[in-house]
């Protein structure tokens, strides 16, 4: 068949293919056009290494699993079939920054107070990167402000060297 007369289909058109959820024209026309065959191939190929080098996901909580389930099927009846694949990825989207926001959230929550290379000690590397951000004029997060002056400034920078310094607590 000719690929030169005629539309090739797009990469959302050749996933629908690919899961099986396309309409009959679409798969004959990815049948039958070299273009868009091969185009399907390297996507099954994709597919495959991307399921193979994934790696384990944590769980979604099921309050947003089934917040996210209860908005899409609120939407799905009103939409198209083109539409309803936009609307999952839209929710698998959302769902997927969700959990990155709550793990940096958690991240960032449990740093130990001078930790600034969040390394989860305080050692003098943090002094050191205190004083270089201060120095070249970078962002400052007002966790650092250890002596609670209202200030990051070269006090802190000391508070933090004199806690890695220190030896109370440690044996000889």
């Amino acid at each position: 068949m000719s690929t030169s007369d005629q539309r090739h289909l797009s990469l959302d058109e050749l996933d629908l293919v690919r899961s099986g959820e396309a309409l009959p024209e679409q798969a004959r026309h990815a049948a039958d056009c070299d273009v868009c065959r091969t185009a399907l191939a390297d996507l099954q190929a994709l597919a495959s290494e991307i399921r193979r080098a994934r790696p384990e996901a944590p769980a979604i909580p099921s309050g947003v699993d089934a917040a996210l389930l209860a908005q899409a099927r609120a939407l799905l009846p009103r939409a198209s079939r083109s539409r309803r694949v936009v609307l999952w990825r839209s929710a698998a989207a959302a769902a997927a920054a969700l959990l990155v926001a709550s793990g940096v959230r958690l991240w960032l929550g449990g740093s130990v107070p001078g930790d600034v290379d969040r390394s989860g000690r305080v050692d003098i590397v943090d002094a050191y990167t205190l004083a270089v951000r201060l120095k070249s004029g970078a962002e400052l997060s007002r966790q650092w402000d250890l002596n609670a002056d209202g200030a990051v400034s070269t006090a802190d920078v000391d508070a933090i060297a004199r806690r890695a310094v220190r030896l109370e607590g440690r044996s000889p």
